[in-house]
């Protein structure tokens, strides 16, 4: 049995008993009742869609005012229609497959309900001269984008721009707005379509961030030099052989101000934090080559899965191998990184993640140019 609160016109809430939640939508007549005899057809063009989609075009094409749980259409859909009919038959025809029909009530109502259902709906229209309060209304639209679930956040499809969460303030996936510290997040989506591969490109995206002498060991924020980095809210002891390349890093994170609270001994202008890739529970594959000046050539990769049906396993491998030269003669590098990574989903509320990284990096020629001289 479900329960259903209604305003009299007294003002006073009683409730009106549904049996099965049978009955559980109302389509109110904005002007005229819903039904005449003779009726006029109209052109309706509503194309297959969800069902709450669907009514929500129904009810502006029809001028009718529509109010429903929004809970009772999850997962029904309707194949649309498109041509001449009444409102009735639009219905009707809307309705079809979803288990759902309408049935009219000669107050110019029409209720929604399953076959067998038990109809009793409280009575809608308003009395003469008497204040009337309107029932409550549920607005619901389709999104356009399907990375709007917060599951896709970190999903390497999300071509989105804006991440709402970050860790590294609190230590926990709390929103920005809910943040008492300034946190800049460059996610992703960023770092591709930059083509960025080092830190200093990375943190060119942040305001009050500038690399030092070197590109990728020290930097400054807000004027304090820094030269110690974080990955994953851990500090990181072996800065050179890891934030030298990004290949398997999710987001950077920079927090501005200080940290010490969380982080113990850090400089005033605030910290970097590298937040590393994690195995996904929907199959993904990419593979990347990149050209550039001075014998630049890039290969990256980056795969991840389930292991097991359940998926309670899962892994991810990215992959990052480099040369180049550099301006200088003699001078270039080569590089490679190989990261594995295997998630178990212990329980709901337990997960272990052993992330392994291995870097090789070889350098020729590197260093400022003198001011004189050669």
């Amino acid at each position: 049995m479900t329960t259903q609160k209604i305003i009299n016109k007294g003002g006073k809430t009683e409730e009106n008993i549904r049996g099965n939640a049978l009955a559980f939508a109302i389509l109110t007549i904005l002007n005229a009742p819903f039904v005449h005899a003779g009726e006029n057809t109209q052109n309706f063009h509503i194309p297959p869609q969800s069902l709450t989609g669907a009514l929500n075009d129904y009810a502006e094409a029809a001028n009718v005012q529509l109010s429903y749980p929004a809970h009772e259409t999850t997962g029904l859909r309707s194949t649309g229609l498109d041509g001449e009919f009444t409102p009735q038959q639009a219905l009707q025809k809307l309705l079809t497959g979803t288990g759902l029909q309408a049935e009219i009530t000669g107050t110019g109502t029409i209720t929604l309900l399953q076959p067998g259902g038990l109809m009793q709906i409280a009575d809608t229209t308003p009395a003469s001269g008497a204040d009337q309060t309107m029932p409550k209304v549920t607005v619901e639209a389709d999104s356009d984008n399907p990375y709007s679930d917060p599951s896709w956040t970190n999903d390497p499809r999300n071509t989105d721009y804006n991440r709402p969460n970050a860790t590294t303030a609190t230590k926990t996936d709390t929103p920005l707005m809910q943040t008492p510290l300034s946190v800049k997040v460059v996610p992703s989506q960023v770092l591709k379509d930059q083509q960025v591969i080092t830190v200093d490109q990375a943190l060119r995206n942040v305001s009050g961030v500038v690399a030092g002498a070197g590109g990728t060991g020290t930097f400054f924020i807000r004027g304090f030099g820094n030269f110690n980095t974080y990955r994953d809210g851990f500090l990181n002891q072996s800065q050179w052989a890891h934030t030298v390349d990004l290949e398997n890093i999710e987001r950077v994170e920079v927090l501005k101000g200080p940290g010490s609270v969380l982080y113990g001994r850090t400089e005033p202008g605030g910290l970097v934090n590298f937040v590393t890739k994690n195995p996904l529970d929907t199959p993904y594959y990419s593979f990347r080559q990149q050209f550039g000046s001075f014998d630049h050539y890039r290969t990256s990769m980056d795969a991840t899965g389930p292991l097991t049906a359940n998926k309670d396993l899962g892994y991810r491998f990215n992959l990052g191998y480099q040369t180049n030269r550099t301006f200088q003669e003699f001078g270039g590098n080569e590089r490679l990184l190989v990261a594995p990574t295997l998630r178990w989903k212990i329980s709901d509320q337990t997960t272990s993640t052993l992330k392994v990284e291995y870097s090789d990096i070889k350098e020729k020629g590197y260093g400022n140019v003198p001011l004189a001289g050669t």
